[in-house]
């Protein structure tokens, strides 16, 4: 079934607005998913955890921190308990529907040009996970004072290496080689919009980092959406949910040094600008 999880099981489902809130107020699910037995095309999301933007659970008026169950269409609906009132996550669209961080969407046609150009495009995509592996060893070794967010900063850059892998591999298989890094001008601008000053750059480069990653992990779906070989349809379904994974990582780095409050304020803030920035560049046979 398009856009159902590629696994059951404990999973980060993904950032949600509050209702009535910008999508820069995000809450975090992650429970349990399970097929319906008997109602095809229904998943039953069971709730483990629900952050605030504080990253912390959410209180349920009898002090737990259990949400029950509830059993959900993948474009259904579902709530939990908590403090006495029942929050209403929204429509959950698993796995294709991506973090509510980004405020514009690729064209889907975007897709097509790449799938023209996919030889230049496997090139820029190796180098971008190369590059992401080495951004997250520099934020290992520039905030080696910010202990709590090491260990899922190191684990981000192995996991970032084995794709640099992976792309190298399909790359090997289809005669292509690695070339120099190309200046990425979606990048470049995200950076340029980077405060400086030690703590407020820290934020500003985490956030950026999430957004990177929840724009990546979109266009790689819309690439495995493209794709008709079942091995890079697969592969990119993968690099899709990992991306997604990654880009709320960075945002949940934010919330272990940051108040919530200037966390969801400076997302907002960003969050805009890329959208602008999208829609300002031309396209390319590259990821961004």
């Amino acid at each position: 079934m398009e856009g159902a999880p590629p696994q059951v099981g404990p999973q980060r489902i993904g950032f949600f607005p509050p209702p009535g809130r910008s999508p820069a107020a995000l809450l975090l699910l992650i429970g349990h998913v399970s097929w319906v037995h008997g109602k095809p095309g229904m998943l039953e999301i069971r709730p483990l955890s629900f952050y605030s933007m504080a990253g912390r659970p959410l209180p349920r008026a009898d002090g737990g921190h259990d949400a029950g169950h509830d059993a959900v269409n993948h474009a259904g609906h579902a709530g939990c308990n908590y403090a006495g009132r029942r929050i209403i996550i929204g429509t959950i669209e698993i796995m294709s529907k991506l973090s509510p961080q980004l405020a514009a969407e690729t064209d889907p046609a975007w897709a097509g040009y790449i799938l023209e150009h996919f030889d230049a495009f496997l090139i820029d995509h190796a180098n971008c996970e190369r590059k992401a592996s080495a951004l997250a060893m520099s934020f290992v070794i520039k905030y080696a004072d910010r202990t709590r967010i090491i260990p899922p900063l190191i684990a981000l850059a192995q996991e970032e290496l084995v794709h640099f892998q992976q792309v190298y591999e399909v790359m090997i298989a289809r005669g292509l080689q690695l070339a120099p890094d190309q200046k990425d001008p979606y990048v470049n601008a995200l950076l340029a919009l980077c405060h400086s000053g030690r703590e407020r750059r820290f934020l500003d480069r985490l956030l950026v980092s999430s957004l990177v990653e929840t724009r990546g992990a979109e266009r790689f779906r819309l690439i495995h959406l493209a794709l008709d070989d079942p091995e890079l349809k697969s592969f990119y379904r993968t690099l899709w949910a990992c991306e997604a994974k990654h880009g709320n990582q960075f945002a949940e780095m934010a919330l272990e040094y940051f108040p919530p409050e200037q966390v969801s304020e400076r997302l907002g803030e960003l969050v805009a600008r890329e959208a602008e920035i999208v829609a300002s560049l031309p396209w390319r046979p590259s990821l961004h």
